[in-house]
């Protein structure tokens, strides 16, 4: 029914392929499909992630949370486009570290940099802020492993991890400043999408709505009055 209102908005909105995803995801944890036990926590908790993630998006179209799901939708749009292009040098301390620490950095009898996956999502994590230095071996490759470090500390987690804050920080400014004509756009578009899947209803399902037309001219610059009874009209 979403489809034959929306058309090609519904193929291109990417909250309607989440919603798929999760479905798919939902019934491949809850049904007999698979009968591996492990598989199903695998899906089960996908399809937890997914649920919530849909959940937020669905919130983020009431007025009130417009500005928060304004920040993060920009925010993360910025951090994925930088990474990007900095991702090559993720690589290559990874594996880096590969070299250096492999089979002699242990936390928790899990060996840290066991390969070149493991290693680059702990890198990942170190870009984060999370060393963990006392867990790392430098008696292996001295000096080596030392200077690599420190550039990782200086280059990555200082230089870049500060520039993408500072990104972030300057574009949220931005948005606070529009936070009204979010609110504004955000209460059309929750509008506007009502409207259409009433209107595509057939009518013995259609409230009972009289719509009244009424016309309103405003001028900018001059002093507007409306009364109670057109604002209560408007409401």
């Amino acid at each position: 029914m979403q489809l034959n209102v929306y058309r090609f908005d519904y193929v291109r909105s990417t909250e309607k392929w989440l919603e798929i995803l999760l479905l798919i995801v939902t019934f491949l944890s809850c049904s007999g499909v698979v009968e591996n036990a492990e598989l199903k926590l695998h899906f089960s908790a996908v399809a937890l992630l997914l649920g919530w993630f849909e959940l937020l998006m669905l919130s983020g179209r009431l007025p009130l949370l417009s500005v928060q799901m304004a920040m993060l939708r920009t925010v993360s749009m910025i951090f994925l486009r930088f990474i990007a292009g900095y991702v090559t040098l993720l690589i290559a301390f990874a594996f880096s570290f590969y070299i250096l620490f492999k089979g002699s950095s242990k936390q928790h009898k899990a060996e840290m940099f066991a390969n070149p996956p493991v290693s680059l999502l702990k890198t990942i994590v170190m870009f984060a802020g999370e060393f963990d230095v006392s867990t790392l071996s430098f008696d292996t490759l001295p000096y080596t492993s030392h200077l690599i470090f420190l550039l990782f500390v200086v280059l990555v987690s200082i230089i870049l991890l500060n520039l993408l804050n500072g990104l972030a920080v300057s574009d949220t400014k931005e948005i606070r400043k529009d936070a009204e004509t979010l609110s504004l756009a955000a209460r059309a578009k929750l509008i506007s999408r009502i409207e259409r899947l009433v209107n595509a209803l057939p009518r013995f399902m259609k409230p009972a709505v009289e719509i009244k037309k009424e016309i309103f001219v405003i001028y900018p610059n001059r002093k507007n009055r409306i009364g109670s009874a057109a604002v209560r009209t408007l409401l």
